[in-house]
């Protein structure tokens, strides 16, 4: 699992409209942090790249109730795992 620097590069160039809706959602008390830190964390969440199996294993605990599988450890509880998912 990686980053594409490339996909975040490019989302940075064209965040307008993502900077602009997070500038009003700050103004409304929605955000605590500052605009371009959370722009730059959402940048680079988009630009993860892993193959579908990878991907399958990375969401595997939303279906399993906050679970992880292969280690029966709770990873969090019901209620979040339903609100994540």
């Amino acid at each position: 699992i990686c980053f594409d620097h490339q996909v975040a590069a490019s989302e940075m160039e064209h965040k307008d409209r993502n900077a602009s809706l997070a500038h009003f959602m700050k103004a409304f008390g929605r955000l605590r942090h500052d605009v371009d830190k959370v722009l730059g964390t959402y940048f680079h969440q988009c630009a993860i790249a892993m193959s579908s199996d990878q991907l399958a294993h990375a969401g595997l605990f939303l279906a399993s109730d906050g679970v992880n599988r292969p280690s029966n450890l709770r990873v969090v509880s019901p209620q979040r795992a339903r609100r994540i998912n």
